[in-house]
């Protein structure tokens, strides 16, 4: 007998709500990226239907030469081979990589054409279909396209500290395709702890509390810089002191020289 389709799906990412997807609740699948499957060990990833791996073998490589490199040797992400071996290892596991790989014979071609195909008929102008700047926005389109009425997203914060961060670069694609399943019906769970579709403050309507906030931490702000500075000055000061009593030190060496 062939089993039911789930109509729910959990997308899983690395930060810490990925501890509270519904791994114990069968009416989900749940869905895992790439060297996600560390965590296993720990228990907080404990099970997975499907897996996703966009990033070719050279990219795997140079990603974990760059951590290697930064973390003074100590890696965390697999190489290439390492790597496909263990999804390689998953025989009930398909796992979605940018075309099928010889070296892991559970690997399945993502779809793209086949949702580019979807999707692209709702745009003038028809590369504005390929909006995909990782691998979260990937799986959220594979989810749409295959009609699940849930997506729930759990581990993807993308919390940005800056226009340059990586994940400013790759939250509006997320927001995205989040927007485009909800236009068509499908509910979406995102943890609170998450940044994905959340704003301080409505434009417009709640223009009074956002310049109340502002106020607030602008003051904040300049009493923390205060005493920053305050804290510089007394360094200076401190610093000047040391300078005088290393020189006076200095001076009666000197003298104990002069007169030996």
């Amino acid at each position: 007998m062939t089993e039911k389709k789930k109509k729910k799906v959990a997308i899983l990412g690395f930060t810490e709500t990925r501890k509270v997807a519904p791994y114990n609740d069968p009416d989900f699948e749940i869905w895992g990226l790439n060297d996600l499957y560390r965590f296993r060990a720990a228990d907080d990833v404990q099970r997975w239907d499907r897996w996703f791996e966009i990033h070719t073998p050279e990219c795997i490589n140079d990603m974990a030469k760059t951590q290697l490199a930064a973390n003074a040797g100590r890696v965390s992400l697999p190489p290439a081979e390492e790597h496909f071996n263990t999804l390689a290892s998953w025989d009930n596991v398909p796992v979605y990589m940018i075309r099928k790989f010889d070296e892991v014979p559970n690997s399945v071609a993502y779809p793209l054409e086949g949702i580019l195909e979807v999707f692209r008929p709702y745009f003038l102008k028809e590369d504005r279909v390929k909006y995909f700047t990782n691998s979260i926005s990937y799986m959220i389109a594979l989810a749409i396209y295959e009609g699940f009425e849930e997506i729930h997203i759990y581990g993807v914060d993308m919390a940005t500290s800056g226009v340059d961060s990586e994940y400013a670069k790759q939250r509006p694609s997320c927001e995205f395709w989040l927007g485009v399943a909800v236009g068509k019906g499908i509910k979406i769970e995102i943890p609170d702890d998450s940044d994905l579709l959340k704003t301080r403050f409505m434009y417009g309507f709640e223009d009074d509390k956002k310049h109340a906030f502002e106020v607030k931490v602008d003051a904040i702000l300049k009493s923390v810089t205060d005493r920053k500075n305050q804290a510089t000055d007394q360094k200076a000061q401190w610093e000047r002191h040391e300078l005088q009593y290393l020189g006076a030190i200095q001076a009666i060496k000197e003298i104990q020289l002069a007169w030996q």
